[in-house]
């Protein structure tokens, strides 16, 4: 049964619990039947390695209270086999949904800073990618040339107007927006630039991490594309939009912003005062900051160790012809409304840039285009959102996790109490043979403890794996400092409530015994 168990481990670790695949299906079946067989075979085991133990067998009344476990295991193993399925399935998704509320809940507040922000995926056009497609995809080598040569049309366009514009934003959306100024009283661009010879990978290396440690992918697109920075000034004007104060660099001096827990440690290496690094051909030394600054609006906080550089870095690129990886332009709103604000604001925009008939159909009233807008958030939906999600993982938690832990408890409870009321002869007889109160009681918290604890044992090692596997792939972006401790309130809760009904059935299981053995006998 051990190596069932250690072999459905195996399988879950291979394939996870965020891909239901063959790895995920084999985990499960072995789990269960792992699970079935344990309990089925448990009580002969311990029985005989207990009588092997005679210094512990002979002692007091342990050889009446192995029997009566044995005895109830025995007869009851599938439905403690049952129980220790649905306890499992209680602890995780109670302590896993309670610990996701509770992040998003934490995160809520810093990212969202600004009323909204206005976001230009600038990267949709970047044909190196579309090069490295195989023509199939694209249904022929003519097809996939034209559909490259269509991309770079369009970043040409792009780059024209961005050139116009001073790559700012604002200034282009202001001459489509007539009464843009009455619309938005504050508002700060931050473009994200991608070093040219310096790759995320290289840097990680340098500081003596991994991809994998700081929550990428050593095997994603990430691993060679370059690090990600922002100009000074844009991200003070950030800071100023946030209600916070700015920043001062030297000339040659670089700090690390980032908002992801799990890069944390990392960020503080790449950050550490007197750092070295080289970007786009410039020698930057760390200034020793690092600062956790959200530059959008987001549902969940995604800035992993962005340097913050200079100006004359992204002017160099400005005045080369190039264009950033992403450009956000963060806006407070004149009216309190901002959903409908932004809403009123884009089917403005949308007379210059009307919508495809496929967009239209889909509610769009501006088109989306890599610059100046291809979408937009707003707090308060963001807001809306995270609430809706929150919500349902708390019901999923507290609900179905909670409602699975108490009627598992409950069932434990029910054939315990019954189990000492067909017992009650038995303890009678025990003490007619002159055994006292306190060897019987004992008796009895140990039958009661170990058919209580066994399954939640089991079902604990379980959730353990279970629990870690879903950190790996899931809950360790948001770092183990803001997930451990939420698991961990996750986790007493349920060994709270669990205790609960252990105590109260002790409880009641002790007055039944007393009373039906007699008073005076066990007194």
């Amino acid at each position: 049964s051990c190596l069932i168990l250690a072999k459905a481990y195996a399988e879950l670790n291979l394939d996870g619990l965020v891909y239901f695949g063959e790895h995920f299906r084999t985990a499960t079946a072995l789990m269960l039947i792992g699970t079935l067989s344990l309990f089925w075979s448990a009580s002969g085991f311990f029985i005989l390695l207990v009588q092997r133990l005679r210094g512990v067998y002979f002692k007091g009344l342990a050889m009446f209270t192995m029997r009566q476990i044995s005895a109830k295991v025995n007869t009851a193993f599938v439905s403690l086999w049952a129980v220790t399925v649905l306890l499992f399935f209680s602890i995780v998704v109670f302590s896993t949904g309670f610990s996701l509320a509770m992040v998003f809940s934490d995160q809520l507040e810093e990212n969202t800073q600004f009323d909204a922000s206005i976001r230009a995926s600038l990267m949709t056009l970047d044909t190196s990618d579309m090069e490295a497609v195989p023509s199939e995809q694209y249904g022929g080598e003519d097809e996939k040339a034209a559909a490259i040569e269509e991309t770079k049309a369009q970043r040409n366009e792009i780059c024209r107007l961005w050139q116009e514009n001073g790559g700012s934003t604002a200034a282009y959306l202001k001459s489509l927006i007539p009464d843009w100024d009455e619309r938005v009283t504050n508002s700060a661009q931050v473009d994200t630039w991608l070093a040219n010879d310096l790759t995320n990978k290289q840097l990680a290396d340098a500081c003596g991490f991994t991809l994998d440690q700081i929550g990428s992918d050593e095997s994603s697109n990430m691993a060679d594309e370059g690090v990600q920075y922002v100009s000074l000034s844009q991200f003070n004007a950030a800071r100023q939009l946030a209600g916070e104060k700015p920043t001062e660099l030297a000339a040659d001096e670089y700090l690390v912003d980032n908002t992801v827990d799990k890069s944390a440690k990392y960020a503080q290496a790449l950050g550490q005062k007197g750092r070295t690094i080289t970007v786009d051909g410039h020698e930057l030394t760390a200034s020793g900051q690092v600062v956790s600054q959200s530059l959008q609006v987001s549902s969940m906080s995604c800035l992993l160790a962005v340097l913050v550089v200079p100006d004359e870095l992204a002017a160099d690129r400005f005045a080369a012809g190039d264009l950033p990886y992403l450009s956000e332009l963060n806006v407070n709103l004149a009216s309190d409304s901002q959903e409908q604000a932004m809403k009123d604001m884009m089917a403005e925009y949308g007379k210059a840039a009307p919508p495809s008939e496929e967009l239209a159909e889909k509610g769009w009233t501006y088109d989306s285009r890599p610059w100046p807008v291809s979408y937009y958030d707003t707090s308060e939906s963001v807001v809306a959102d995270s609430m809706g999600l929150t919500l349902l993982l708390v019901y999923l938690a507290l609900y179905i996790g909670f409602i699975f832990l108490m009627t598992t408890a409950a069932v434990l409870s029910v054939q315990q109490l019954s189990e000492v009321a067909d017992s009650i002869p038995r303890y009678r007889l025990l003490a007619q043979l002159g055994c006292d109160r306190g060897m019987v009681l004992r008796s009895l918290r140990t039958q009661v403890g170990i058919y209580f604890g066994a399954p939640l044992l089991v079902a604990g090692c379980h959730s353990a794996c279970a629990i870690s596997v879903l950190y790996e792939n899931l809950l360790s972006i948001w770092g183990a400092s803001a997930v451990a401790s939420t698991l961990a309130v996750g986790v007493a809760l349920v060994i709270a409530v669990y205790a609960i009904y252990l105590v109260s059935t002790y409880l009641v299981a002790r007055s039944a015994v007393a009373s039906g053995a007699g008073k005076g006998l066990l007194a």
